[in-house]
């Protein structure tokens, strides 16, 4: 958290409130997040992944991985 409050913004950007960092991290670490609404900010809602589309979401990443090893193996020599 301290770190994304002391980042440099992109160029264009305006830098992030506290309350939007902490947002930021509460949303990725927290279920059940009842501080957002406290403050007036929403949590984005992450779809939900059954069991049958992470495994074949899981595979696809699989088959990627194994597509880029020899690239990168090639690259490494």
């Amino acid at each position: 958290m301290e770190h994304q409050l002391t980042a440099e913004p992109a160029q264009g950007e305006e830098s992030k409130s506290k309350a939007q960092v902490v947002a930021n991290v509460l949303e990725h670490n927290s279920k059940n997040n009842q501080f957002l609404q406290n403050v007036g900010l929403q949590a984005k809602r992450r779809p939900r992944v059954s069991g049958r589309d992470a495994a074949a979401q899981q595979e696809a990443e699989q088959m990627a991985n194994a597509d880029l090893r020899p690239i990168i193996s090639n690259q490494s020599k």
